[in-house]
């Protein structure tokens, strides 16, 4: 799943990360400022997938929720090759699931991802899977999320 400058509404910049999970970036509970709600410029894509991807392996589900709530719409819409998961609930039994499937997993981002006015690309690698998030914003939150995984040949 899954942006360059300090300007980030979610992260205190410093070094903890989620649990070690993914990137160096702090969850929206410990340090985050309120942005403008409709301001999208003012998010840093990389900084705001790189906390998407962490969350995933998040294993404090009172952080996980917070981050939920800071990042996605409460009737998201998360889908990918296993059907479609709406809303903060189906995202945290997704996240349950992923964790149990990948104990050790943990989401890279690849390169820089790319905006087109409401939309954010960014690829990812999980182990020797790599994949694309089509993320579409409401505001600063997403709504829809498409992922697009790339399993290796055995």
């Amino acid at each position: 799943m899954a942006c360059t400058a300090p300007r980030t509404p979610y992260a205190a910049g410093s070094d903890a990360g989620l649990h070690g999970a993914n990137a160096n970036v702090e969850p929206p509970s410990r340090g985050a400022r309120s942005i403008p709600s409709n301001d999208l410029a003012a998010i840093d894509d990389t900084q705001f997938m790189n906390e998407v991807l962490a969350n995933w392996f998040e294993r404090d589900p009172i952080v996980r929720r917070k981050v939920l709530a800071s990042h996605f719409h409460p009737d998201i819409h998360f889908i990918d090759h296993d059907g479609t998961f709406v809303g903060y609930e189906e995202l945290e039994r997704f996240s349950d699931a992923l964790q149990k499937r990948f104990p050790d997993g943990r989401f890279a981002m690849s390169g820089t991802p790319e905006r087109v006015a409401n939309g954010v690309r960014a690829f990812w690698t999980l182990g020797k899977a790599t994949g694309m998030d089509f993320a579409l914003f409401e505001g600063t939150k997403i709504n829809a999320i498409y992922v697009f995984v790339h399993a290796p040949t055995p």
